[in-house]
């Protein structure tokens, strides 16, 4: 509804106080949101970002998909200040926005975090350090990313999924990620400047999974991944140097 301007909050109060999820999509006119007392899921794609200040007052949330908003640089500051019970977080096709919101701290029960298409992003790990709650963070094409600080993943010890997928700059990774003895399966998929994998994957007790997808410049896999006994599926692909190191070991 590209025209809609305008939702009183007193439209429809009977029949709107018992909604649990309500999607908007392609709403650019639309600034506002009526009161819903009982509100769980909200979806917002293409609309506009003065749109983004009515969420503050859902503090019945639990999930929120924010999608496609091309000129956003940052978040309405307090956004996610009393979002104390959203469990699902989905941020996509947001290509200007530079970092993530210092109020994703105040989100204790926090457990799946996703970044898509976010391209100017090039840090995401302040305030998350502090998400103990955490279960899958998936990172996708975000092209400027190019660190994850050592400290953002030392208390993460829910985490149990991380996706790090299509972040050509991020050539590294932070030694903390190889403490999180919960995590049970790492995909790293075209991530063309990563050089290596620390031999401290080896901590990675639980880890039951591993893709190794478009990462032409890792060259070995550490001899401590032996240790890692839970490991049932391994997948090597598309990494040249690494497919034909493991050829000749086997």
């Amino acid at each position: 509804m590209p025209d809609l301007e305008k939702w009183s909050s007193d439209e429809r109060s009977q029949t709107l106080t018992h909604i649990k999820r309500l999607e908007i999509i392609d709403c650019p006119k639309l600034t506002q949101l009526p009161h819903l007392p009982s509100i769980e899921i909200l979806d917002l794609k293409g609309c506009n970002e003065m749109l983004l200040m009515s969420v503050m007052a859902y503090t019945t949330i639990t999930e929120l998909r924010i999608n496609g908003f091309p000129e956003m640089i940052s978040f309405p500051e307090g956004l996610l200040k009393n979002l104390t019970l959203l469990k699902f977080l989905d941020i996509t096709d947001c290509p200007k926005l530079k970092s993530l919101s210092k109020d994703v701290h105040d989100l204790p029960a926090i457990e799946s975090l996703w970044f898509w298409s976010c391209g100017e992003v090039e840090s995401l790990m302040e305030g998350v350090r502090n998400l103990t709650s955490l279960k899958s963070f998936n990172i996708l094409s975000c092209d400027h990313l190019t660190s994850l600080p050592d400290e953002g993943f030392q208390h993460l010890n829910s985490l149990s999924y991380l996706d790090l997928t299509v972040c050509p700059e991020l050539a590294a990774l932070p030694e903390s990620l190889f403490n999180l003895t919960a995590l049970k399966a790492l995909v790293l998929y075209n991530l063309p400047k990563l050089a290596s994998l620390s031999e401290e994957i080896g901590n990675l007790i639980s880890l039951e999974e591993l893709k190794i997808v478009a990462c032409p410049h890792v060259l070995s896999l550490p001899a401590s991944l032996q240790k890692v006994t839970a490991l049932q599926y391994l997948r090597i692909e598309s990494c040249p140097s690494l497919e034909r190191r493991c050829g000749k070991e086997n």
